[in-house]
């Protein structure tokens, strides 16, 4: 909520009054939002915290026992009618900006500050965005854009009034023509979790198909996901997803590379997650072990009637570059 005279610049700095406890239980959300008002704004800023006080000299004094200063008895909060207060604390003068202590500041409140209001006017706005447009018909049809700012949420359109040539004007109860959703934040990816068709889910070699599964925070409209450098067909819908391959000779051994970009319907796009969330990896194997037969001999003796042969193997398997030897030790009659 602002309050400010028509064509009148303040050059700062910028006055916030937020509205909060005043038992220190919203002192996390008040720091978080502190945090983003002087991050996000590019002039001073002058924060006044309305909170009750007992001290009678305070402008928020509450004793609702004695009846004295302000009866917030009846507040849906204990300090949910001091905005109404900001003038008279303000002695009448200049332009301030009233929030409660648990919203974030996420665009230059510059921006609002040297923005004009008539004369005794206050805005309040709820929601991504607020703001006047003109269009100017030719004969009785005409159209117009405007860029819309702010964060996420539900802007209406509305026709308030209309103006002919010769400036007769009609002004009525606005009809709300339209409602859209603004989304400016990028998809997140939640959970992915990448797997093989091999009977070790975490290995693979040519032919084997690979699945990764993939959820977001919100519904998407498409998912790209790229194992080192080839396309999984994909599949899914809301924030359910899964992409899948069969693998073959051209990809490389070794960790499978990964690359999963999330779009969700407003068209935001995620940069590239390389990660799955459960650590899960698929090693891929194409070459073949190499063996060679270390030794053949009989062990009978003309002491036992023993007519046995020992036949002893090993055999390596270069894998992304870790090498596993296997023994056998196999004795038939």
């Amino acid at each position: 909520m602002m309050a400010k005279k028509k064509d009148t610049i303040y050059d700062g700095p910028v006055v916030v009054y937020i509205g909060t406890s005043a038992n220190g239980e919203d002192a996390e959300a008040q720091m978080v939002l502190e945090y983003t008002i002087r991050k996000n704004t590019t002039m001073p800023v002058e924060i006044h915290w309305m909170k009750q006080s007992h001290d009678p000299n305070d402008f928020w004094y509450a004793d609702v026992k004695e009846q004295k200063g302000w009866q917030t008895q009846q507040w849906p909060t204990p300090f949910s009618g001091y905005r109404w207060g900001i003038p008279a604390a303000c002695g009448f003068k200049g332009q301030s900006i009233y929030m409660d202590h648990d919203m974030l500041v996420l665009q230059d409140l510059a921006e609002l500050w040297n923005e004009p209001w008539e004369d005794g006017k206050v805005a309040m706005n709820k929601g991504a965005y607020s703001d006047t447009l003109e269009i100017t018909l030719d004969n009785k049809s005409g159209e117009a854009s405007r860029m819309v700012k702010g964060g996420d949420g539900t802007v209406n359109i509305e026709v308030s009034g209309m103006k002919d040539l010769a400036g007769n004007t009609i002004d009525k109860t606005p009809v709300n023509v339209n409602r859209f959703q603004v989304d400016n934040t990028i998809p997140i990816l939640q959970s992915a979790t990448l797997s093989s068709s091999n009977p070790s889910n975490n290995l693979a070699m040519p032919g084997d198909n690979l699945t990764l599964s993939v959820q977001s925070n919100e519904t998407l409209q498409s998912v790209t996901i790229k194992v080192d450098g080839k396309e999984m067909v994909v599949q899914g819908s809301g924030t359910a997803w899964q992409g899948s391959l069969v693998t073959d000779q051209t990809i490389q051994e070794g960790n499978l590379n990964l690359s999963v970009v999330l779009t969700d319907l407003a068209g935001n796009t995620s940069s590239s997650y390389t990660e799955t969330t459960d650590s899960s990896k698929v090693v891929f194997d194409k070459t073949p072990p190499s063996g060679n037969l270390e030794k053949l001999f009989s062990e009978w003796s003309s002491n036992d009637n023993r007519t046995q042969v020992r036949l002893t193997l090993s055999a390596s398997d270069n894998t992304s570059s870790e090498q596993s030897v296997l023994g056998v030790d196999s004795s038939r009659p």
